[in-house]
């Protein structure tokens, strides 16, 4: 009898955790622009999750040239704007960003070829809209190779971008 309850308790449960409602329905997700950038005002704070130990807030960014060879220069901006639909009312996805790219160090640092990070953003009337990418800003980033942007849903990658620097 106790082999009986067990069994239906397990089956109760997996039938429960099978009509939980996910925070998103069926996504959609697709670049809408990519390319070089001009980087408009920016806010630049440490950040030591950072391949390069800081990052950059950037408003009145503007694309410059749509293209996905970027060229290895100091003040080269790069990156991409994605939008992802479908998403339920009230959902609060956990949105990462993972980027793979040729490996670096910063000065007395261990050299890297990957970072991740968490994006606050929301969905509006079921769409996310966001823009990410990556600035080269210090000699010991401009390192030729291939850069792979990732967005990351719920643990559930979405979208990729790629560029190769060179």
């Amino acid at each position: 009898m106790k082999i009986q309850r067990s069994a239906s308790l397990a089956l109760s449960l997996i039938v429960l955790a099978g009509c939980a409602s996910p925070p998103s329905g069926r996504l959609t997700a697709r670049v809408t622009e990519y390319g070089v950038y001009d980087r408009g005002n920016e806010t630049i704070r440490p950040d030591s999750t950072a391949p390069s130990g800081q990052s950059r807030g950037s408003n009145g960014y503007r694309l410059r040239e749509t293209i996905e060879t970027v060229q290895l220069r100091l003040g080269q901006s790069f990156g991409f704007c994605y939008e992802i639909s479908g998403f339920v009312a009230g959902a609060q996805p956990t949105v990462v960003i993972q980027t793979i790219h040729p490996e670096f160090a910063k000065p007395g640092g261990k050299p890297v070829n990957s970072s991740q990070f968490v994006r606050s953003i929301l969905p509006v009337d079921g769409v996310l809209s966001d823009c990410t990418g990556y600035g080269f800003d210090h000699s010991f980033e401009l390192v030729p190779g291939r850069w792979r942007f990732t967005v990351v849903i719920d643990g559930t990658p979405v979208l990729a971008q790629s560029f190769v620097a060179e």
